[in-house]
């Protein structure tokens, strides 16, 4: 019983095996191509994303920088608004703190 079980698993990998070589068997040919032309084809994919990702720097950088302007702007015309509050004094309509 054993010995079915151990037949039944080699041959479930065999056809596992013939699968996959029917399925990408066409394939091989191309994939064997020279190192040369493997370097050649990751060196233009390493250039292009490492263009991708120098845009995308430069423009989270731009966006950084114009997020930095507008809270140092936000936070000068609130310093401004609470010294000009402080010096005009209390108001009327200001309701006294407890």
């Amino acid at each position: 019983m054993f010995r079915m079980i151990r037949l039944g698993v080699l041959a479930l990998a065999g056809y596992g095996a013939w699968t996959l070589y029917d399925k990408y068997g066409r394939q091989l040919p191309r994939l064997r191509t020279p190192m040369s032309e493997f370097a050649e084809r990751t060196t233009d994919a390493t250039q292009h994303a490492a263009r991708r990702v120098g845009a995308a720097t430069h423009d989270a950088t731009d966006a950084i920088k114009d997020l930095t302007t507008q809270v140092e702007d936000a936070v000068s015309d609130a310093s401004d608004d609470a010294i000009h509050t402080l010096h005009a004094g209390p108001t009327t309509s200001t309701p006294p703190s407890r």
